[in-house]
C-alpha cells in the first residue's frame, strides 16, 4: 500500500499517528510539506514500511535513532531540506537501508563518516551539498555501494583511500565540481566502473594511462571541460565504450584512427559545441 501525503501543509506528525502495526503500508510520501523536525514516535507502527520520502521539507537535523522503528526500510529520501550535520546514530536501526538520497542539503565532508553504519547501502546520492574533500574514513565500511552521486559539490580532488572503501562502484557522477586531470589517478581504485560523469569540471587533459586499470567503462561524459583533440589517444584504452560525450570542449578534429578504434562498440558520440570545421573531418 502507498500512502501519499505530499504537497500539503504538515508541520509535524503527532506521535503514534501510525501506531497500529500497519503492515500493509509499504511506501509513504510526505514530501513537499513543512516538517521542521522528526522523531522516532512519528513512525512507530510502520513495521512493513520499505520506502519513506521526506524530501522538500524544512528539516535541519536527523536526530539519533529517529528511524529505529523502520526495520524493513530500503529507500530513504531526504532531498531538498536544510540538513548541515549528522550524528553517529542518525541512521541507527536501519542497517538494511539500500538507497539513501540527501541531495540539496548543506552537508560537508565532516559529516560523511556518520554514514558508515549503513553497510548495506548500494545507492548514495549526495548531489548539491557542500562537500569539498573526501577524507580517508569517508565511505568506510560501505563497500556495497554501486551508485555514487557527488555532482554539484565543491570537490577539487578525490582521495584514493576513500575510493578504495567503495570498490564495487559501477556508476559515478562527479559532474559540476572543480576537478582537474589529477582525478584520473584517484579513479584507478574503481576497477568495475561502467558509467563516469565528469562534465562541467576543469579537466584540461586525460593522461594516456588514465584507463589502463579501469577499462570497463561503457558510458563516459567529459562535456564542458577544457579538453583538446589529444583526448582521442587516451580513449583508445576503452574497448567497451558505448557512449561518449565530449560536448563544449576544444576537440576540433575527428581523426580517422580514433573512429576506427571506437567503431566496434560505440553507439553514441556527441561532439556538440567544439568548433569543428569541414577540413577537420
Amino acid at each position: 500500500m502507498l500512502l501519499e501525503m505530499q504537497n500539503n501543509l504538515l508541520t509535524t506528525i503527532p506521535s503514534r499517528t501510525f501506531d497500529y502495526e500497519l503492515e500493509k503500508i509499504e511506501e509513504i510520501d510526505i514530501s513537499n510539506n513543512q516538517l521542521a523536525d522528526i522523531h522516532a514516535d512519528m513512525f512507530k507502527g510502520l513495521i512493513g514500511l520499505t520506502t519513506l520520502d521526506l524530501s522538500d521539507n524544512k528539516l535541519t537535523s536527523i536526530p539519533g535513532s529517529c528511524f529505529m522503528h523502520l526495520s524493513k526500510i530500503q529507500n530513504l529520501y531526504l532531498d531538498g531540506n536544510n540538513i548541515p550535520r549528522l550524528s553517529s546514530d542518525s541512521f541507527s536501526g536501519i542497517a538494511h537501508l539500500a538507497q539513501l538520497s540527501m541531495n540539496k542539503n548543506q552537508l560537508t565532508a565532516r559529516e560523511l563518516p556518520h554514514l558508515s553504519a549503513l553497510r548495506s547501502l548500494s545507492i548514495l546520492n549526495l548531489e548539491n551539498n557542500r562537500i569539498q574533500e573526501l577524507t580517508d574514513n569517508t565511505f568506510q565500511h560501505m563497500g556495497n555501494i554501486s551508485t555514487l552521486n557527488l555532482r554539484g559539490n565543491q570537490l577539487t580532488r578525490l582521495n584514493p583511500v576513500a575510493l578504495r572503501n567503495t570498490p564495487n562502484v559501477t556508476h559515478l557522477d562527479l559532474g559540476e565540481n572543480s576537478l582537474s586531470a589529477g582525478v584520473f589517478g584517484d579513479l584507478r581504485q574503481l576497477r568495475r566502473i561502467e558509467s563516469l560523469k565528469l562534465d562541467k569540471n576543469q579537466v584540461e587533459m586525460v593522461p594516456l594511462d588514465a584507463f589502463t586499470v579501469n577499462n570497463t567503462l561503457e558510458d563516459l561524459d567529459l562535456s564542458s571541460n577544457r579538453l583538446t583533440s589529444s583526448v582521442w589517444m587516451s580513449l583508445q584504452m576503452l574497448p567497451f565504450l558505448r557512449s561518449l560525450t565530449l560536448d563544449d570542449n576544444r576537440v576540433n578534429d575527428l581523426p580517422l584512427d580514433a573512429v576506427n578504434d571506437l567503431k566496434d562498440t560505440l553507439e553514441v558520440l556527441s561532439l556538440k559545441g567544439n568548433g569543428l570545421t569541414s577540413d577537420k573531418l
